[in-house]
């Protein structure tokens, strides 16, 4: 985890630059547009072709209530996600479809997950792959009954 930590440090120390997101709100809320949209566009792709499609927003350790204090985290990268996260969440909830399925506090917590600001132990890919299953199951489930039924 230390060399992890080091590793991971010493990149996100090289990239700096702050994001466009941070000096432009409407920006930001394009930013913000366009993934939902871009999310919109695949569920209809996957939905015509008789697929299910999930789209999920994930964790970063600049969002919720993560512990982050053993981390160095870049300010200028935190405030991107500060200012295109909180549009997102609130147009995933305002969309209330059940198929973009908002993550964000899924490592909130006293626990160790974050290696950096979005990279994660194998135990939270452990809990993050629990909580997706978990959400996907039935779409899983229809998939291979087609498949034994040759549909």
């Amino acid at each position: 985890l230390d060399l992890a930590l080091a590793v991971s440090s010493y990149r996100i120390a090289r990239q700096g630059a702050p994001s466009r997101c941070t000096k432009d709100a409407a920006y930001a809320e394009k930013v913000a547009n366009t993934l939902i949209e871009n999310w919109k566009i695949a569920q209809r792709i996957v939905a015509g072709e008789g697929g299910k499609f999930l789209a999920f927003l994930q964790p970063a350790a600049y969002i919720g209530a993560p512990r982050t204090d053993y981390l160095r985290l870049e300010q200028a990268i935190g405030e991107g996600f500060k200012v295109v996260y909180p549009p997102l969440q609130r147009k995933i909830k305002e969309a209330g479809l059940t198929w973009m399925v908002d993550l964000t506090d899924s490592l909130d917590g006293d626990t160790r997950y974050y290696l950096d600001y979005c990279h994660v132990t194998e135990d939270a890919n452990r809990l993050l792959a629990r909580r997706i299953y978990g959400l996907a199951a039935d779409s899983l489930r229809a998939v291979r009954t087609r498949r034994e039924w040759g549909r």
